[in-house]
């Protein structure tokens, strides 16, 4: 299967994960993974290319501040698509750094993320419970 055609960076909607059913696989089957700016779920994608989901609560500040740091995110997420494995990641920023994380600091912090998530599913694939890392 090919990954579906992107005009440009567009941001369609088969990189999403949009159900809540998909949500809630990957949170409970999937690896967590995080630094100081995100913490990132992440399993297996039924898709061949990855997939984007954002979980931002309220306490990470009124709607302008949700807002711009889901823009970010998936800003982040579009440029930086054709660079990570095909998994579905879902992304929620760390407390206070998560908020005031610039684009750049984002797009270095989800590739590095999705990395290691990847690396923990493959240990997990292979029959290690990734405890060591």
């Amino acid at each position: 299967m090919v990954r579906p055609v992107r005009r440009g960076f567009a941001f369609p909607p088969a990189y999403r994960v949009r159900k809540k059913r998909e949500f809630e696989t990957t949170l409970r089957v999937g690896v967590r993974v995080a630094d100081h700016r995100l913490a990132v779920r992440a399993s297996a994608s039924p898709c061949p290319h990855p997939r984007l989901g954002l979980m931002v609560g309220k306490k990470a500040g009124n709607a302008v501040t949700r807002n711009r740091i889901k823009r970010l995110i998936r800003e982040a997420f579009r440029l930086e698509a054709d660079q990570l494995p095909p998994v579905d990641l879902l992304v929620a920023p760390q407390r206070a750094r998560g908020r005031q994380a610039t684009l750049q600091e984002l797009r270095a912090s989800l590739v590095a993320l999705a990395a290691q998530a990847v690396a923990r599913l493959a240990n997990r694939s292979n029959g290690s419970t990734g405890d060591g890392d």
